[in-house]
């Protein structure tokens, strides 16, 4: 979970409870996005629905909240992530973690969210576009050499 307190840390419990059954390998937190009781700016809403819609069309993906920050996972799935590289260099990790997990036993729970800005910085937005496109020429280069 994030450490800035934009999580509940009494929510913690639910992601634990469903790995510990070991019926999933990770446990992804979403929030309500599509709401009208999920108070958020419009862009900040818009941001976060173009962060979840784009990543899903364009890398085959089936999330309803790609960048949600509060997940857990069991220790396969947390050595699979992290055996490469990440590109991302700030809050686009959230795309390649999910990524790595697609085609991984996965849930979704809701969970409650704070908002602690409702700003995106340039250099963040930047950064997952360009890990959001690496990812898909990635997949669009496995799906090359499998029909070879």
């Amino acid at each position: 979970m994030d450490a800035g307190f934009s999580h509940l840390p009494s929510e913690l419990s639910k992601f634990v409870n469903k790995i510990d059954k070991g019926t999933y390998d990770a446990v992804f937190g979403k929030r309500p996005l599509w709401s009208p009781r999920y108070k958020v700016k419009l862009l900040r809403r818009i941001y976060s629905l173009c962060a979840t819609l784009l990543p899903n069309f364009l890398l085959g993906m089936k999330f309803k909240d790609i960048s949600s920050g509060y997940e857990s996972f069991n220790l396969k799935t947390l050595k699979k992530i992290i055996s490469q590289p990440f590109l991302s260099t700030g809050h686009s990790w959230h795309i390649e973690v999910k990524y790595r997990c697609k085609d991984l036993n996965y849930t979704e729970i809701p969970i409650t969210y704070n908002f602690p800005s409702n700003t995106i910085a340039l250099l963040t937005l930047k950064n997952s576009i360009f890990v959001l496109f690496s990812l898909w020429l990635d997949r669009m280069k496995a799906k090359i050499s499998k029909k070879q």
